[in-house]
């Protein structure tokens, strides 16, 4: 519970700006922010909606969103297996002896300027200008992941073995160019580029890997192992590996303490979930869980999406603060449906896995592609220090004035029922509600729908201790 001090003539003050609370893990009571984000100015501690999402190409083309690619600098979205440059719906790549469709896909993009190489964890394609040719002798299983360094490509298979391509030629594949990292790490679940390294990610643990120039081409692997950097924590999922701003962020996972989210930045890991994240992540089949990053509105947001249970979870790394994001859709709430982030260097994009079209993330658009946002913030339970009556006489919203209103309900039983929410119009200079009751212990929902912006400080809470 949040402790409160009293100060001045009975002045409170309570925040909507809360790190997820999750007593068992099922985001069905405690405190939470849904589609809010936190910011701080000169007025101090704001949530914020967070940006709203519309359709780039509302005429492209419908299915399943497999992920994307830059082909001669220019970017393409995958869906059911075709390619589509971003912007002209029309304009495909069909993929040629394609076998196995409706994976995802992992490229190395413009290797050299122009040429692209793609996998869907069976098959590989190189694209050059818009001529795609499948690949023959590539290493198959291959994990989520594909990496190029310093002129050779690398894939691992699922077995754990890391794989490096000819010297400055992706669809050669030398039989004796693999490495294989302690078996005792387990199978392979996903490869990415970090910094100068290839870092291999294992059930049971990580190898971090240097180009070492061990081997003449074609006559074993140029990698070797970091003695240094070898990690007992493992990577149940490779679909949640992300890299962004030189930092990966990942779903962790070890024997003695369960799944987390960690960084590895330069060679060191932390972990950046909390407590309450991490009974999230427990409750959660981890065979299924997505992941996405991009950066808009000044933060850099890492994105967990699982099926069962059906959550979007969303990290804030600037403000180092997790929070969940929801869209209206036609049956009610559902999940946030964006994944695969990519930008042009202008607009931020992400694909719609419900349709497999192209959404523009934008701080100035306030509802999404699919339907509105509803915000809402739960705050802890308050008791101010003590178990006494505390009457309420007004509450006081610091806020940016807006033509719009949100409105303010409470809960005295521990989350079980809240009271009929008020509403606050924002569009005023006084955005205050009177008499608010009395209460031992006290939780708040604030909640709004609108295509407006909003943007909340704190709220001033002028209130009497009673004797008893």
């Amino acid at each position: 519970m949040a402790d409160m001090t009293k100060s001045g003539m009975g002045d409170l003050e309570i925040t909507w700006a809360h790190d997820i609370e999750t007593r068992d893990g099922k985001l069905t009571s405690d405190a939470q922010m849904v589609n809010a984000m936190v910011e701080k100015d000169s007025q101090g501690v704001c949530i914020v909606k967070r940006p709203g999402t519309f359709y780039y190409n509302p005429g492209g083309p419908v299915g399943v969103a497999q992920g994307s690619l830059f082909i001669s600098g220019g970017l393409w979205w995958i869906v059911n297996d075709k390619l589509y440059e971003n912007g002209n719906p029309f304009v495909s790549i069909t993929l040629p002896g394609l076998t196995v469709s409706d994976q995802n896909y992992f490229s190395v993009s413009d290797f050299p300027f122009g040429t692209s190489y793609l996998h869907n964890g069976v098959q590989m394609w190189k694209i050059v200008g818009t001529t795609p040719t499948l690949i023959s002798g590539n290493p198959t299983p291959m994990a989520p992941g594909m990496a190029e360094l310093d002129g050779v490509i690398y894939v691992m298979d699922t077995l754990g073995k890391v794989y490096g391509s000819a010297l400055n030629d992706g669809t050669t594949w030398p039989a004796l160019d693999f490495i294989q990292a302690d078996y005792w790490l387990g199978q392979g679940r996903g490869l990415i580029r970090h910094l100068n390294y290839i870092i291999a990610y294992y059930t049971r643990g990580i190898q971090v890997y240097y180009d070492a120039n061990a081997a003449p081409n074609g006559s074993g692997i140029a990698l070797a192992p970091v003695l240094s950097a070898s990690y007992t924590t493992g990577c149940p999922r490779g679909n949640t590996l992300q890299e962004l701003a030189d930092v990966t962020y990942f779903v962790a996972i070890d024997s003695e303490y369960g799944p987390s989210v960690k960084a590895m930045q330069g060679l060191q890991l932390t972990k950046v979930s909390t407590p309450y994240v991490d009974k999230i992540l427990q409750e959660t089949n981890l065979e299924v869980l997505f992941s996405a990053s991009f950066r808009v509105a000044g933060h850099q947001f890492y994105l967990l999406q699982s099926a069962v249970p059906a959550y979007t979870l969303v990290y804030d790394t600037e403000m180092q603060i997790w929070s969940t994001w929801k869209t209206r859709a036609n049956t009610g709430l559902a999940n946030f449906a964006g994944l695969y982030g990519a930008t042009d260097g202008t607009q931020q994009f992400l694909q719609d896995t419900t349709s497999g079209l192209v959404m523009v993330v934008s701080p100035d658009t306030y509802t999404d592609a699919n339907g509105t946002i509803p915000v809402s913030c739960t705050t802890p339970n308050y008791e101010w220090g003590n178990l006494n009556y505390k009457r309420f006489s007004y509450m006081q919203q610091i806020a940016a004035t807006t033509t719009t209103s949100i409105n303010i309900s409470f809960t005295d039983d521990d989350y079980q029922t809240f009271s009929t929410p008020r509403a606050i119009s924002l569009q005023y200079p006084r955005k205050q509600l009177r008499n608010c009751g009395a209460s031992r212990s006290r939780a708040w929902m604030m909640t709004h729908e609108d295509n407006t912006p909003l943007r909340l400080y704190a709220v001033k809470i002028a209130a009497t201790v009673l004797s008893r």
